[in-house]
């Protein structure tokens, strides 16, 4: 019998090797596009759309993604425009990254793809757990976000220990499959790395799940970004939101590639919940410190956060008797030492993976968690919505204005609202398998504002209440004003202001599909 601290992980079948050699390349089928029956868009990114198919011999439901504009699928906008080499380039990047990363039990599994790489077939998911948050609120128990948890990490894990990156976690990147088995997905910014330190060459990860040292300016970062990424989304788990939802155009005009990773919204979230740092010898090295050198400094809240999301009624216990204080108490120390592990603000100091694995909390036995689900989670989660709102994203610009972008994401919400509550499709939900992006690469906005009035504004509007605020809120419906993508990275050729709606990834709603045709993908 193994000691209570052991390290059980659930699903750990084929674990990550912890020897650093590479796994053996994945052996990707290569499919004719007569193979495949296309049937609804469910998304469209900057560089391809996303459609439900079947594998027409072995009957198998699959999600193929392909190069946009394609001929066959967007005859229209093919006529007016040609995919372009950087997105045939991106296709094989992220073919070339399937086929190294392999199989794993929890990392998105890709089937093969055309011989010109432009078409890349995936397994087909439930959901998203982006789409699992929005629907459950608050009301997800701790033994969940405990297992969602320890999916994701068991996927870094892997990654990291097979000398890959995958810096694009989020929400919307975890797919979550019937068996409620997570993996990771979207490897379009996943890097090899053979140094453990990193350069810093153009914008990395999502704004709302950016690790600190690349807010500061850091010249390099390390691996465990992908830990940072994975915390914001324990909390998100925890609190029913993104607790880190910075304004997308609050940049700097910095030229340095150091500075493209800034945002000063950002980053006064981001010491609003973990505090502002004090080593000198950490700030020394963050090229971006005059920027946010003069802010007034902060205490940390993410202890108090935790613990007010700790309640007893989201224990999952087996038994209708609510959790003795003790227990309450111990399990709040153990969610504080496990999220602050993640949301370390200094790198050097941040857990990895195989660490936060090795925690009591997260080597909890897969049955009690198996046995949470069957108390009424399981259920949850098979009641998610199948099709869900589509999210609304402000594009960054020169100078937005706050109430119109509130106003216009109230708009989509009610949309979104109406769109929900009539469809009676039965169609699974796949995750978009590519990176959504918030505008072009002229992330407008100027120089961020230095002045400490402004900051201390900012900080008055900043209460735990307000990043926790209800549904119809100033901070709910700029959660809608997403910044789920990227605000700015290089020009693309086709890359402009003008061309940005069309390059943010967004789901088709019920109605859209409906009687949509299937048609042989020749």
């Amino acid at each position: 019998m193994e000691p209570a601290g052991a390290n059980v992980r659930a699903h750990a079948i084929g674990r990550a090797n912890t020897t650093g050699t590479v796994p053996k390349k994945a052996t990707l089928r290569k499919f004719k596009r007569a193979d495949l029956e296309v049937s609804e868009k469910i998304g469209k990114g900057a560089y391809g759309g996303v459609w439900q198919a079947t594998v027409l011999d072995t009957k198998q439901e699959v999600v193929v993604k392909v190069v946009w504009p394609d001929a066959d699928l967007d005859p229209e906008d093919a006529k007016v425009e040609s995919p372009g080499q950087h997105r045939r380039d991106a296709f094989k990047r992220e073919i070339e990254m399937m086929r190294r990363v392999g199989t794993h039990p929890n990392v998105i599994g890709v089937l093969g793809a055309t011989a010109d790489s432009t078409v890349i077939v995936f397994e087909e998911a439930l959901t998203d757990l982006h789409v699992i948050i929005k629907k459950q609120k608050r009301s997800l128990s701790l033994p969940i976000v405990v297992r969602v948890t320890r999916d994701i990490l068991l996927g870094v894990e892997y990654l990291h220990d097979i000398k890959v990156v995958h810096r694009d976690l989020k929400p919307a990147n975890i797919l979550v499959f019937k068996d409620m088995t997570c993996k990771l997905g979207d490897f379009g910014l996943a890097r090899e790395f053979s140094d453990s330190n990193l350069t810093v060459k153009n914008e990395v990860s999502t704004l709302w799940y950016r690790a600190p040292e690349l807010l500061m300016g850091s010249a390099t970062y390390t691996p465990l970004i992908d830990e940072w990424s994975c915390g914001c989304i324990t909390l998100e788990m925890l609190t029913g939101r993104c607790a880190l939802m910075g304004r997308v155009e609050e940049v700097c005009d910095c030229p340095q590639q150091t500075h493209y990773n800034y945002n000063s919204d950002q980053l006064l979230k981001v010491f609003h919940l973990v505090g502002t740092p004090q080593d000198e010898e950490l700030l020394s090295k963050m090229q971006c410190r005059k920027h946010f050198q003069s802010w007034p400094k902060q205490r940390a809240t993410l202890d108090t956060m935790i613990t007010n999301m700790c309640t007893p009624s989201r224990f999952g216990s087996s038994d209708k008797a609510s959790p003795s204080d003790d227990r309450i108490l111990q399990a709040v120390g153990e969610w504080v030492k496990m999220t602050g592990g993640m949301l370390t603000l200094d790198a050097r100091m941040r857990l990895s993976a195989s660490d936060l694995l090795a925690m009591p909390l997260l080597a909890v036995r897969a049955p009690a968690a198996a046995q949470a689900t069957n108390n009424g989670q399981g259920a949850m989660f098979q009641r998610t919505q199948s099709v869900p709102a589509p999210p609304f994203v402000r594009v960054a610009s020169a100078g937005p204005s706050t109430d119109a972008a509130q106003k216009t994401g109230g708009a989509e919400e009610r949309a979104a609202r109406s769109t929900t509550t009539t469809t009676t499709t039965t169609k699974k939900l796949l995750l978009n398998p590519f990176r959504r992006l918030t505008s072009s690469g002229s992330a407008g906005g100027g120089a961020p504002s230095s002045s400490t009035d402004s900051v201390t504004e900012k900080l008055a509007n900043l209460s735990t209440t307000d990043r926790l605020a209800p549904k119809g809120s100033a901070a709910y419906q700029r959660e809608q004003a997403a910044a789920i993508g990227l605000a700015r990275r290089p020009s693309l050729p086709s890359d402009n202001l003008r061309n940005a709606p069309a390059q943010v990834g967004m789901y088709k709603t019920a109605s859209d599909m409906q009687g949509a045709k299937r048609r042989s993908f020749e």
